[in-house]
């Protein structure tokens, strides 16, 4: 399993920030700019190592071997990343540490 297979994958890992800063709003609905920036803080924060897919985020990782037999083995495994607790409050924290982050800097 690759974690990004495609150019899209690229693109959305490396527009974090223009997530963040609503520079597609207008372009996508709110629902397909949230899970943009969901996927790309994924992506950010996500490696394969030893047949497993592991979420790091400050000092704690999530870690889940993967199956790939399973069919859409990818879209699987980082589905169940996302309906995580973890997942779901460190993408709040980064949100806010970012927010946090621009009005110091503004």
């Amino acid at each position: 399993m690759k974690l990004l297979v495609s150019k899209a994958d690229y693109n959305i890992k490396n527009d974090i920030q223009r997530f963040l800063d609503g520079d597609y709003v207008g372009h996508f609905t709110q629902e397909e700019n949230d899970f943009g920036l969901k996927m790309s803080f994924l992506f950010n924060h996500c490696k394969i190592e030893n047949e497993q897919l592991i979420f790091t985020y400050g000092e704690t990782s999530i870690k889940i071997k993967i199956d790939n037999q399973m069919p859409n083995a990818r879209e699987a495994h980082f589905s169940f990343l996302m309906k995580e607790d973890f997942f779901r409050s460190s993408l709040k924290s980064f949100i806010r540490n970012n927010t946090i982050n621009k009005i110091i800097n503004d």
